[in-house]
């Protein structure tokens, strides 16, 4: 199990090709990040990669909450309003889709018990 959000940033880190840290988010980009009316505790990430002879760009956000342990999870984000300002297209269903996928195989790594 990844203890740490270093930890798990390296794990984010080593498989696209470029991460980038998206510092803070505008009042607009919060709101459309909302869970209940209450923001979750992300962080997001601008990542750039390729999908076979094409590159692409999206937003994943590192969720970290607590169930009984301090647990990670990483998405692809929908916030139209930072693709917006990153100057990003948003991204297609089925590379949502596949980026999600991988993304998924990541988390299955970051809640995995550590032996």
């Amino acid at each position: 199990m990844v203890i740490d959000k270093e930890e798990a940033l390296e794990l984010l880190t080593a498989r696209f090709d470029h991460v980038q840290a998206i510092p803070k988010l505008s009042r607009q980009e919060r709101e459309a990040e909302l869970i209940g009316g209450k923001m979750p505790r992300y962080s997001f990430y601008q990542v750039k990669d390729r999908s076979g002879d094409q590159t692409y760009e999206m937003v994943v956000r590192l969720r970290e909450f607590r169930s009984g342990d301090h647990h990670f999870e990483f998405s692809v984000s929908h916030n139209e309003p930072l693709y917006h300002r990153l100057d990003i297209e948003m991204p297609d269903q089925d590379l949502v889709f596949q980026v999600q996928m991988l993304l998924d195989s990541m988390n299955r790594i970051l809640l995995r018990p550590a032996v």
